[in-house]
């Protein structure tokens, strides 16, 4: 009987690839053809930072999180609509307070014309989560987050797109959109997600390596679920 070393190699091929996209091992010179599908291509995007990224709007958060991928390579676009989209559209995005950026947004008004992303980023207001979430139902996405505060979030998310694709994430950041289409920075400690309701996969370490490599600290959580609670428990101990 002879040995058919094929899977052998493809398992090799695969682990330099997550090994390299991790940081352990710099990507071998072919390392776009040792796979071109399934998550481990996803893992060889992050390493080589061309995340495709969308961003359902483009308020306070949204903005700050954008303008640092935008800054630091990722491949991000923004779907925003009127005055908003507008101001992107001829101004950028534009940060100032707890630092100062500036970068190009590309933008698109009609969220038909997207049919697919690696990150799909809800950065709606809570109240405009559903109606957004609606909107972009038919994108094939890798994986999809929130970037609104409590829990709610996550459970609107995977009834559109499934528990599986979904991230649990706590946005521990923010700031104010003047209506200058300047974004006031003021509150900065990190971006966190995770599998619900625990762990975290390759895909997910990859996509946090390339947000902090684009300059923004972002934490691959083990334990995302227990931390919304604890957020949101402590939100609603301090209401009046």
């Amino acid at each position: 009987m002879r040995h058919n070393p094929r899977p052998m190699m493809f398992f090799r091929a695969t682990a330099c690839v997550v090994a390299a996209a991790v940081g352990f091992l710099p990507a071998p010179a072919n390392a776009a053809e040792v796979v071109v599908s399934g998550s481990v291509r996803l893992i060889l995007d992050a390493h080589n930072r061309g995340v495709k990224a969308f961003i359902v709007g483009a308020g306070a958060v949204g903005s700050i999180l954008g303008a640092h991928l935008i800054t630091g390579g990722l491949d991000v676009t923004y779907i925003a609509r009127g005055r908003r989209a507008a101001q992107l559209r001829e101004q950028g995005v534009r940060i100032s307070g707890l630092k100062s950026l500036a970068a190009p947004a590309r933008v698109v008004e009609n969220p038909r014309e997207i049919d697919f992303a690696d990150v799909l980023i809800i950065a709606t207001k809570s109240y405009d989560c559903a109606a957004a979430l609606d909107s972009v139902r038919h994108v094939r996405a890798g994986h999809v987050f929130g970037l609104q505060n409590g829990v709610y979030k996550d459970e609107q998310i995977a009834a559109v797109f499934g528990v599986e694709k979904t991230l649990g994430s706590i946005a521990a950041f923010g700031g104010e959109l003047m209506a200058s289409g300047e974004v006031v920075w003021t509150v900065y400690e990190q971006l966190s997600f995770g599998r619900i309701p625990s762990g975290t996969t390759p895909e997910i370490d990859a996509i946090a390596a390339a947000f902090n490599q684009a300059g923004f600290r972002t934490v691959a959580s083990r334990e995302i679920q227990t931390e919304e609670w604890s957020k949101f428990v402590v939100f609603v101990a301090l209401l009046p």
